[in-house]
């Protein structure tokens, strides 16, 4: 969890470097962060690239928070692994 994290705060400080302020798991990315709809695609998009993942539509109003979209992507990660972990048994 600490690798995404580290790798979306550094998204993150990429598309705001305006914001000198920490980003904590808890942060809102608007509230907070100050984020607007754009930069969260552009911050969405980003962490897919990163990550080699897909976030579904479905899964957006799940992710206000730094904590949400850190979760995901562990969560998602850990299914590929343990997925690859069965193919390859």
């Amino acid at each position: 969890m600490d690798t995404v994290l580290l790798r979306i705060t550094e998204l993150i400080r990429e598309l705001l470097p305006e914001y000198e302020g920490e980003i904590a798991l808890s942060a809102r990315f608007q509230e907070d962060l100050g984020m607007d709809s754009l930069n969260m695609v552009d911050l969405l998009s980003d962490a897919e690239t990163a990550f080699d993942l897909e976030i579904p539509d479905s899964r957006l109003d799940n992710l206000d928070r730094v904590e949400g979209l850190v979760e995901y992507i562990v969560s998602v990660l850990r299914e590929e692994s343990d997925g690859a972990d069965v193919r390859s048994a």
